[in-house]
Order: structure tokens, then C-alpha cells, then sequence
């Protein structure tokens, strides 16, 4: 990686401090072919040569024209701090899930409204936005 943009953002909440750190990728982070998979770029600044057999033989790769041969890599992480003890996690929170806008990610460890409340609902014209502004990615890594 050349370098990565953070973005650090602070905020005073109702259960106390709260960090959100933005991290964006400004180049390729890494690139993955169908023959090889992920070709993470060395760490030693040395340059890595990988040579396959061509034509016909065991262990050639070969392509039809205009078949995908490889994508680049690119990402994002949101990462979010709380305070110790003011928070718990959303059950449904496993590791590699996909979540959505508007989906709770943790909930207070305090009580600050009736159990009778119910959230305000997100506009409908927020979530287009939202959704227009960042599309889903489709990885295609279970495509054949």
C-alpha cells in the first residue's frame, strides 16, 4: 500500500465519548487473478515474478477473450470505539457480516427511553440517498 486516508471523527454521545475512524484506501490494496487468488504486494519493497507454463500444458491458464482474468482490490473500514461498559453489541453482529444503513450495531447498557418507544423511522428519501450514493460491491469470489 502507498498510504492510506484516516479521517477521525470525536463525538459526545448520550453514553459518553465515542471515536469513529474512517480509513480509506487511495491506491489498490492488492489484486487477485482467477488462476492465483490474492497477490498481496510484498512488504520488503522486493519485486516477486510468478511464471506459469503456457499452451496446453499442466498448470497453464488460459482465457477466453473478454473473460474476467483478475480485478483489483480496493477498501474501506469504518472502525468505532466506545466507551468501556457503555455499549453492547448487536447479537446479530458476527465477523464478515453485511450490514446496512440504518442497522443498529450496538445498544446502550443504560435505559434512556421506555420500553413503549420506538425509533423514529429513516426517511425513505435518506436511504435512496444513501443507497445511490454508495452502491453494494459485488466481490464475485463465489462465481465459477
Amino acid at each position: 500500500f502507498a498510504r492510506n486516508e484516516r479521517v477521525i471523527c470525536l463525538f459526545d454521545t448520550e453514553f459518553g465519548p465515542m471515536a469513529q475512524i474512517l480509513v480509506g484506501a487511495t491506491i489498490v490494496g492488492s489484486i487477485e487473478t482467477v488462476w492465483a487468488g490474492t497477490i498481496t504486494p510484498p512488504r520488503e519493497g522486493i519485486i516477486k515474478r510468478w511464471t506459469w507454463p503456457a499452451g496446453e500444458n499442466d498448470g497453464s491458464v488460459a482465457l477466453l477473450k473478454g473473460q474476467e482474468m483478475g480485478r483489483f482490490k480496493l477498501g474501506s473500514t469504518v472502525i468505532n470505539l466506545f466507551a468501556p461498559g457503555k455499549v453492547n453489541l448487536v447479537e446479530q453482529l458476527e465477523s464478515l457480516s453485511v450490514t446496512k444503513i440504518g442497522q443498529p450495531l450496538a445498544v446502550s447498557t443504560e435505559t434512556f427511553v421506555t420500553p413503549d418507544a420506538e425509533p423514529a423511522p429513516l426517511p425513505a428519501e435518506e436511504i435512496e440517498a444513501e443507497h445511490d450514493a454508495s452502491p453494494l460491491v459485488d466481490d464475485k469470489k463465489d462465481q465459477v
